[in-house]
């Protein structure tokens, strides 16, 4: 029987048989494709026309609610932070210390009328910081603050305390209260407040120290044909000790704050001292008693002098000189009185004022 031999032809069948796969697509060719996240992308046919490459999908940024960091769709940045501040893992930047107004402040800044501000407090261990106006400490129940902001042992101890209303300590009319020409006032205050414009000392249509309460500003006036008056630039303190005086030469008055010249004014004279009525001084009220003061007073000095007339230490200790009209060092502690301790003998009788020891 013949044999025949068919594994060549086998071969040759299946050699025919890959020689006509066609391709599936036209290599190079590209067509749009939809991404896993609904966008619109391309992919392209392989080299050989036997298929696709894997869908290409341009990515678009997201950074809705993110100021800073990394887009979570695509990794590319949504912006970086300013200075002093730290993005955080939502993409938000926050500020590293504090934040003033919208600003980052650096560590050690504290926020001024909106604005970072460095603190110079140097030697000062109590009172406002003179740059910033924040706190440089405070001191122990038995020490004062001086305007040189140091921590000092009290020296008096004794003071009035005057709540409002109709609080005063009034001397009768004495003719030696009458003066002209020249004119010092000067007292040791702490406010904290009062009703309508509180009176630190007043003789009513000739002169008083006051606190303007709409503005919260001391104020020194004087009264000839009218009122003229001398205002500080700035709030006055609270809560702290601190030196006033208003002062006159016969021309020009000047106000100081803690031995400061803040403001002054021309004035030539006379003062008045021909007002209605009661024409006694008044210390921590006006004429009317409506002008009530609340805080601490004492040291106040009338002198018939322009003892200032530039920048000046605060005194401490007062003694009585021949230009002394009253000094009323307040420091009794008991009784209805505050004594002059000029030879004047203006000595002040209390109403409401309380005594209080715990002052500078």
């Amino acid at each position: 029987m013949q044999k025949y031999a068919l594994l060549p032809l086998t071969l040759f069948l299946f050699s025919c048989s890959s020689a006509t796969e066609k391709p599936v697509c036209e290599a190079g060719r590209q067509l749009d494709c939809t991404c896993t996240s609904g966008v619109t992308g391309s992919q392209t046919c392989k080299d050989d026309g036997s298929g696709w490459e894997e869908c290409v999908c341009d990515c678009i940024k997201n950074c809705t609610g993110r100021e800073c960091g990394e887009d979570p769709v695509c990794g590319e940045s949504c912006g970086t932070c300013d200075l002093n501040s730290t993005c955080n893992v939502s993409g938000v930047c926050e500020c590293d210390f504090l934040d003033c107004e919208g600003t980052c402040c650096a560590d050690g800044q504290v926020c001024s009328e909106g604005s970072c501000c460095t603190p110079n407090c140097g030697t000062r261990e109590c009172g406002p910081d003179p740059l910033c106006g924040t706190s440089c400490g405070n001191c122990d129940s038995n020490e004062f603050c001086s305007p040189d902001g140091l921590c000092q042992t009290a020296l008096h101890g004794t003071y009035l305390d005057f709540h409002g209303g109709t609080d005063n300590a009034s001397v009768p009319n004495n003719a030696s209260l009458i003066v002209d020409g020249q004119l010092t006032i000067e007292a040791w205050i702490t406010f904290q407040g009062g009703t309508l414009n509180p009176r630190i000392v007043e003789i009513i249509d000739t002169y008083n120290l006051h606190i303007l309460r709409s503005t919260e500003r001391l104020g020194f006036e004087l009264y000839s044909a009218g009122w003229t008056t001398v205002y500080d630039s700035e709030e006055f303190p609270q809560n702290t000790w601190v030196h006033v005086a208003g002062s006159w030469d016969g021309s020009t008055m000047r106000l100081f704050r803690n031995g400061v010249l803040v403001g002054s004014a021309e004035f030539a004279g006379p003062l008045n001292h021909n007002g209605p009525g009661d024409q006694s001084l008044k210390i921590g009220n006006g004429w009317t008693l409506i002008d009530g003061f609340i805080g601490g007073i004492f040291l106040v000095r009338v002198s018939d002098v322009a003892r200032y007339t530039t920048d000046f230490d605060p005194p401490t200790v007062l003694e009585s000189d021949a230009h002394t009209v009253g000094l009323w060092l307040c420091d009794e502690g008991q009784g209805a009185v505050a004594h002059d301790s000029s030879t004047n003998a203006n000595h002040a009788n209390i109403t409401g004022a309380a005594w209080a020891n715990d002052g500078p």
